[in-house]
């Protein structure tokens, strides 16, 4: 994943539409236009319907999969149609880039699809409050809410209001081979390992031959989780006021709610803070002192390598979450070859996680049915035909339980994913604020400029603080 959420990742999913759509995707930059210009008529009437536009990470041979998935609300509900526009992008922060030049150049959009990495850019500049739609439909929104981990729900809000309805999830977890492990004599990954027994399993298995961890710089699953277990992150962390009413509403008896918010605020940078270092340098010297893992910042842009390694018996252990699950079983590796678990414990054990869902557009005049879309889209039925294929991690936790999975797929400990928010009150969301594709690009270029040893982490994350500090300065 310098890669990318394509087929292969997390949160993407679906995508779709027809192959005349795609033209109009060529654009990738937002240039000086600006981001909502005047905009052509949306909601057209096809047929006496109401037609609602959807953008939908994802490339346009998945389209039959989306259609048929909309067909179903369609089918009981004549009087709205649905497109969807499919935005191929190798990684979240392009794919944003080229939503913002869709809408620059006037065209329209009533929902798109958004994940963490972009909710806040969405929220603060796009995107409605779907505050009001909750409240209307509280009771049948209850059923949903009570299913949902208050975690992903607070990570879809922003100043007090709530912006998406998550669907999905993914935490950075360890899927790992047992076999390589044993082999070696190393501490079997677990729920209670600690960063001691991952270094000297790492250091066996690279003695052995073989590379103990692979990893892919980005956002999400690259330095971020090390940074978390070592008490560190790259911004602050500040709950938003407000949300009083989303809480005391529907999670009133729910524990894991209690001190939520109205979303987080990601104010100013901490990068060249001493746990950070500390963590960056800990993946430096994993590469090139144990010679344990190879070098992020010479990997393929999504996550075909660390397969490739992993499925030739190569690699032992690498960060991901349930959505490469699908991946790993194209590629020949059973559920017998494979476990997964939780990160070790460092300073503390605290996983980071992104979710993903859909948001209603500012400036579109369907806005009451694509409320009723997305509460489609939320549904148990849907989710778990999405999930089912072991593309990812159901935001709804009655659905992520072994039930979901057919013995071919695994893996044999699937509760680890949703236990991921459950056991670990302090799981929490990758930094991701308004100007999260700038982060993005700042963060990811600082990393590799450390992992390839041009800057020691102490400079690296000096030059990322500076630039970081400027840009949310910018930014108010």
């Amino acid at each position: 994943m310098a890669a990318a959420p394509s087929r292969l990742d997390r949160r993407s999913l679906l995508a779709g539409a027809s192959a005349g759509v795609a033209g109009s995707l060529i654009a990738t930059t937002v240039a000086a236009r600006p981001i909502v210009p005047e905009r052509r008529a949306p909601a057209l009437l096809r047929q006496g319907a109401q037609v609602v536009r959807i953008a939908q990470f994802g490339s346009i041979e998945d389209a039959e999969t989306t259609k048929a998935l909309f067909d179903q609300f369609t089918a009981t509900n004549p009087d709205i149609q649905v497109e969807v526009i499919p935005i191929e992008a190798p990684d979240w922060d392009q794919y944003f880039t080229k939503v913002l030049a869709l809408i620059a150049s006037g065209d329209t959009l009533d929902i798109c699809f958004v994940a963490t990495e972009g909710l806040q850019l969405f929220a603060s500049r796009l995107a409605s409050p779907l505050d009001d739609y909750v409240q209307r439909d509280a009771a049948q929104m209850q059923e949903y809410f009570s299913d949902v981990a208050p975690s992903l729900i607070e990570a879809m809000m922003y100043e007090g209001s709530l912006y998406s309805l998550p669907v999905d999830f993914n935490a950075a977890n360890i899927f790992y081979s047992p076999q390589q492990f044993s082999e070696v004599g190393a501490t079997m990954p677990s729920a209670t390992w600690t960063i001691d027994d991952f270094t000297n399993a790492m250091r066996a298995i690279a003695e052995s031959g073989r590379y103990g961890f692979a990893w892919t710089n980005r956002l999400w699953g690259g330095a971020i989780p090390w940074l978390f277990i070592n008490g560190g992150n790259v911004l602050t962390e500040e709950k938003a006021p407000g949300g009083e009413w989303l809480w005391q509403s529907f999670y009133a008896n729910d524990p894991a709610a209690q001190g939520r918010g109205g979303g987080i605020r990601w104010a100013n940078s901490q990068a060249n803070a001493a746990p950070n270092v500390e963590a960056l340098q800990y993946l430096v010297d994993l590469t090139h002192e144990l010679n344990a893992a190879p070098n992020p910042a010479q990997a393929e842009g999504d996550q075909s390598q660390v397969i490739a390694l992993f499925s030739g018996g190569q690699l032992a252990s690498f960060p991901a979450g349930s959505y490469l699950i699908s991946s790993l079983a194209a590629s020949g590796v059973t559920p017998e070859n494979f476990d997964v678990t939780f990160m070790p414990r460092w300073k503390s054990q605290r996983h980071q996680f992104g979710t993903a869902g859909y948001v209603i557009m500012n400036d579109s005049l369907a806005k009451d049915a694509a409320w009723e879309l997305l509460k489609f889209r939320a549904s148990s039925d849907v989710i778990t035909s999405v999930a089912a294929g072991g593309n990812t991690t159901p935001a709804r936790r009655s659905l992520a339980s072994d039930a979901l999975w057919t013995p071919e797929l695994g893996p044999k400990s699937y509760n680890v994913f949703y236990d991921t928010l459950d056991l670990f009150p302090d799981t929490a969301p990758i930094p991701a604020p308004p100007p999260a594709v700038e982060m993005a690009n700042i963060f990811t270029r600082y990393v590799g400029l450390a992992m390839s040893q041009d800057q020691t982490p102490q400079e690296s994350l000096d030059g990322m603080h500076r630039e970081l500090t400027d840009l949310l300065a910018r930014q108010g």
